[in-house]
Parts: structure tokens; C-alpha cells; sequence
């Protein structure tokens, strides 16, 4: 086929329906955490009741499930010299100090007990002190205390992030918050630490884990009442340690109003392959331009990383050898299967085949299998060849086959029979 026209031309059809964005963006499935976040918010004070792990089950919104980021609302009350409950506390500007916190995702077991481990992750974060004692606004029973705006509070509320790349969520986890303090935690500190012997005593055993009222996305699970705790302490739990203390499990009945203060966003699944583009194969059957074979296409196909596919693609066939068939119009966007191929990178880099189920002049029950051959973008070397049958998958008696009526086999490109394109452009991309 003799190549007439070198102008690069998108087809209008291509333009309008447009290429999806390889990157998405998160959304929030979950927040108990206050917004914008006060000063300081009650907490769990892990030493302070022998605990080694808090947190709560938790029900997502929405269906984005990839890469999470969980949010956990801490509350510092350690003091860079003195203490909040000697009321003396004093603290530089920006002053912090460097603690290890763990976040463990579990899943749900039978009767809302703690299932098997989804991910744990433990990451050093610099925890800020609270801030000085106030002594002009925080006075008489709130000596001691510091001053943020609006009221005098002991503790500073400071969320920590923990980025999970690669793990996917299920829709209700159990997550969990650890840490080591000088008693307690996976791995006590001790007293033999420098700072167990000040007057300021050392910072972990100040760190807690913040609470709020309620959740603005997704549900607390079992009941808004519920939490998850592991405390040596019988009397950290709703039951008074009834059933059992030192393991972490639920402790149900009496946290109304102190879920824990988490925020958890994710991603959709993001794309990992994708073929895109349009334009028109042309043969010059006929000296005038109205008489030539004629075929456009556009679109594009996505698949996920949990291999699931979309896409909508159109054919045009606006002049071809059976004239029964000119200006009929495939579209379709229900795409049942796709296959990437590498490429000889001679005749094309990358080759796909892609069939979409859809309809044909409007009538359901048709499909199109697509074969594409990428050489670079842009190049007008792509090639394609366009099979139109009357069933859903692909298979049967063709309607229409571009490479056995009307154009030349130009490319071996991972198959044969596919033929140049005159204008536009397909790409291929792969992650």
C-alpha cells in the first residue's frame, strides 16, 4: 500500500474518548482522626497502663484498597527539662525526640478475634516534646499546661504516617499500634537507659496513642464501643482482664467516644499495561480520495494490577470493498481479553492483541479482536490488523477482516497480515 499522506492525523473519534492517566488518586476509606487537628486529643498512655499494643477493627469505604497509607494520631507528654504532672515543664522551639512505632495490619478472625498478620512495618519517627508550661494562659488548675489557641491541654497531638507500598487491603482489618516503653512492648527498654534515671524520665514513657469520638469514613467494628488492646494490667481492660491480659484481643464495651484515632487512605489499582491511539488505514483503490478504502480507529485499553481491564475502542469503516458494509461502526468497551507480546525491533517494539465485546450499528452481540504493532511513538510504522465477529468472544465467521479484503499485508510483527497505518499513532506501554 503506497503511503499517501506523512501528516500525522488523530482521529476525532480518538480525541474525544482520550487516554486514562496511568496514575490515580488516593481517596480516604477510613478517618476517626479530628480534623484539623487540636492541640492534643485524650490518648492511651501505653506505660502509664501497662500497654504494649492498642488499636481497632476497622470497616473501609469505597474499593480503593492499593498502597495504603495508614495515619496514627499520637500525643507526646514528655518534656525536653521537667514534667507535665510536676508542672514545669519547659521545651525549646522544635525540640524532638527520636522514638520506633510499629503498625500492625491484621486480618479479621472468626467471632472479631485477631487474625493473621496483613503487614507490620516499624519506622523511627522524630515525635516533637509538648510545648512549655504556660503561665499566662494556663494558670490555677490548669497550671502546668500549655497554651494552643483555644484551651490549655497537657499533651501535643502529632500524626505519624506509614507508607505501605505493595500490600492490598481487604475490606475490615484489625490494625495495631506498638511500641516499646521502659516496662513494656515487644522489647521493654528497661531501666537501665540514661534518661530512666532524670527528673524528665524518658520520652516513651510519655508517648501515647490518641483517641476520638467518632468516625467521619468508613465504620468501627464490632460497635463504636470496641477496641483492641494488650495490656498486662487487667484493669486497662473493659472486662477487668477477665479474658485474659498480655495478648492483644478485643476488649469490647467500653471505648463510646476513644476509637482509636486512625486515618487510612489507598489507591485504586493502578495501571500496569495499556494500548492507546487511533487513526486510519487507507488504500488508493481509486484516483479520487472519496474512493478509497478507508478504516478508522480509537481508544484506548487498561489493565490493573489486579488484572482487571477496561477500555472502550470504536472501528469506522467509511469506505471498504463490500459496500454493505460501508459506514457501519463497531464500538465496545466490555474488553475480555488482552495479551502483550515483545517485539523483533526491527518490523515493532511491542505488539499487543486485545478483543473487545460490543456492538456493531448499535445491534449487542458483536466483538473485535485488534492486533497492533508499536515501533515508536510517534511513528506512522504501527500497524494493526481489525477483525469484526458476531460473537462475544472473538470466535466464529468474521464480519469484516481488515487483512483479507481490503489491505496489504505489510508487517511479520509478532503475526502477519497487519497492515501500516497512514495516519496517527498506536502505543503500546507496559510497566
Amino acid at each position: 500500500m503506497k503511503k499517501l499522506l506523512k501528516a500525522l492525523f488523530i482521529s476525532v473519534l480518538f480525541v474525544a474518548i482520550g487516554h486514562k492517566s496511568v496514575f490515580a488518586a488516593s481517596s480516604t476509606i477510613y478517618n476517626s482522626l479530628p480534623e484539623p487537628t487540636p492541640g492534643n486529643v485524650p490518648s492511651v498512655g501505653y506505660e502509664a497502663t501497662s500497654t504494649s499494643e492498642f488499636g481497632g477493627q476497622v470497616q473501609f469505604s469505597g474499593t480503593e484498597r492499593f498502597d495504603p497509607m495508614i495515619t496514627i494520631l499520637m500525643s507526646s507528654w514528655a518534656c525536653e527539662s521537667g514534667t507535665w504532672n510536676g508542672k514545669n515543664c519547659v521545651t525549646s522551639e522544635g525540640a524532638t525526640f527520636s522514638q520506633e512505632v510499629t503498625i500492625n495490619v491484621y486480618n479479621v478472625g472468626v467471632n472479631d478475634a485477631v487474625g493473621s498478620l496483613v503487614v507490620s512495618k516499624t519506622e523511627t519517627f522524630q515525635i516533637p516534646y509538648r510545648p512549655s508550661a504556660d503561665s499566662t494562659y494556663c494558670t490555677g488548675v490548669n497550671e502546668g499546661k500549655w497554651w494552643d489557641g483555644v484551651m490549655c491541654v497537657n499533651g501535643k497531638a502529632y500524626p505519624i504516617e506509614f507508607n505501605l507500598t505493595g500490600v492490598v487491603l481487604p475490606d475490615k482489618v484489625i490494625i495495631g499500634v506498638a511500641y516499646n516503653t521502659s516496662h513494656y512492648g515487644d522489647d521493654p527498654k528497661g531501666t537501665g537507659e540514661a534518661c530512666f534515671g532524670t527528673p524528665e524520665g524518658c520520652a516513651y514513657d510519655s508517648l501515647n496513642v490518641g483517641t476520638y469520638v467518632s468516625a467521619s469514613v468508613g465504620t468501627p467494628l464490632p460497635t463504636t464501643n470496641d477496641a483492641y488492646l494488650s495490656s498486662t494490667w487487667g484493669g486497662a481492660y473493659c472486662d477487668a482482664g477477665l479474658n485474659g491480659t498480655g495478648t492483644f484481643r478485643l476488649d469490647a464495651g467500653c471505648w463510646g467516644g476513644f476509637l482509636p484515632a486512625i486515618k487510612v487512605d489507598a489507591n485504586p489499582p493502578a495501571i500496569i499495561a495499556s494500548v492507546n491511539g487511533g487513526g486510519h488505514i487507507l488504500d488508493n483503490t481509486d484516483a479520487k480520495r472519496k474512493e478509497w478504502y478507508d478504516v478508522s480507529f480509537g481508544g484506548w485499553i487498561n489493565k490493573l494490577e489486579d488484572d482487571s481491564l477496561g477500555g472502550e475502542y470504536e472501528v469506522i469503516l467509511h469506505n471498504v470493498s463490500n459496500d454493505t458494509l460501508d459506514k457501519s461502526r463497531f464500538h465496545g468497551s466490555d474488553v475480555v481479553a488482552f495479551n502483550l507480546f515483545d517485539g523483533d525491533h526491527k518490523t515493532c517494539n511491542d505488539a499487543v492483541n486485545f478483543t473487545v465485546s460490543g456492538t456493531w450499528n448499535d445491534v449487542p452481540g458483536y466483538s473485535m479482536v485488534f492486533r497492533a504493532g508499536d515501533l515508536g511513538s510517534p511513528n506512522t510504522s504501527d500497524t494493526v490488523r481489525i477483525t469484526i465477529h458476531n460473537s462475544l468472544n472473538g470466535t466464529g465467521t468474521p464480519v469484516y477482516d481488515t487483512s483479507t479484503a481490503d489491505f496489504d499485508k505489510e508487517s511479520d510483527c509478532v503475526g502477519n497480515l497487519r497492515t501500516g497505518l497512514d495516519t496517527g499513532n498506536i502505543t503500546i506501554w507496559r510497566d
